[in-house]
């Protein structure tokens, strides 16, 4: 038996004091001259959602949604996301420290989803997944997700370093 009181403990905004979630949503609209698909007019949206939670106050579950319509277009962008419109889990992860080290472990773990620094005033993704040298798993692929594990560490002097295991 369920008691409306038993309902009475919950309000708007209550739902957690360590959950945040921010997201985005990017609209383009355009059209490419001489394009392997189309020359027509185009338009593709992209929608993510970040939902971050903590325990202890030192580590933080993450979980990283999204859709979006960027299938078989000419132009596509930093924020374009292939989700052929339904909601998809694209990251999840829990992150937490030991001694020095930050681990993170997921089902859904991306590459570069434990980077220890930021490189510019951009987003590290917009660089990291970019540039050869600078890719965060250069050597065998490119942006990986899958079940993993990652470590990093920021040093006193500035210099960090990290390292992921992604399984593909």
């Amino acid at each position: 038996k369920v008691e409306s009181s038993d309902f009475n403990q919950f309000e708007a905004g209550s739902f957690s004091d360590t959950t945040t979630m921010s997201g985005s949503v990017s609209f383009q609209i355009g059209s490419v001259d001489d394009g392997d698909v189309t020359e027509a007019v185009t338009s593709t949206y992209a929608f993510n959602m970040d939902m971050n939670s903590s325990f202890t106050g030192d580590d933080n579950l993450y979980v990283g949604i999204e859709t979006g319509n960027a299938s078989g277009v000419n132009f596509l962008t930093d924020s374009s996301i292939n989700g052929s419109d339904i909601l998809s889990v694209a990251s999840m992860y829990y992150q937490f420290p030991i001694g020095n080290y930050d681990l993170a472990v997921g089902p859904k773990l991306d590459n570069d989803d434990l980077m220890p620094t930021t490189i510019s005033t951009y987003s590290d993704k917009f660089f990291m997944s970019g540039y050869g040298l600078t890719d965060s798993n250069w050597w065998l692929y490119g942006n990986t997700t899958g079940f993993g594990l990652a470590i990093s560490r920021s040093f006193d002097n500035g210099f960090n370093v990290s390292g992921s295991l992604i399984g593909t």
